[in-house]
């Protein structure tokens, strides 16, 4: 509970949509705001997406 109302807040403050999932938006953002390249976020969004679809 604590991590989604910590995503919910990070979501609404950078104009997301605010569903408190971290998906590939928001995993973009959070890497742009910690300075990770881009091709590091799109591989970070890609391995995301590959577990959840496991």
């Amino acid at each position: 509970p604590a991590l989604e109302a910590r995503v919910r807040l990070f979501q609404q403050s950078e104009g997301l949509d605010v569903d408190g999932v971290i998906g590939e938006r928001t995993v973009l953002r959070l890497n742009t705001r910690l300075g990770i390249g881009l091709t590091s976020a799109r591989a970070l969004s890609r391995a995301q997406l590959w577990a959840e679809s496991r």
